[in-house]
């Protein structure tokens, strides 16, 4: 049986995400990250509502 987790980011601005995944620091840890995260799907969605 496979387990699949689900994890929840909440960032200020989609300029602040950008910026973040653009800087040298994420980048350096980038391949550490892909390597952990195999089969990773980011799906952007806008809060409804208030």
């Amino acid at each position: 049986m496979s387990t699949r987790l689900v994890a929840i980011a909440e960032y200020p601005s989609r300029a602040a995400m950008v910026a973040m995944v653009k800087s040298p620091d994420y980048q350096a840890i980038e391949v550490h990250r892909m390597a952990g995260l195999a089969g990773q799907l980011n799906i952007r969605t806008k809060m409804m509502g208030g």
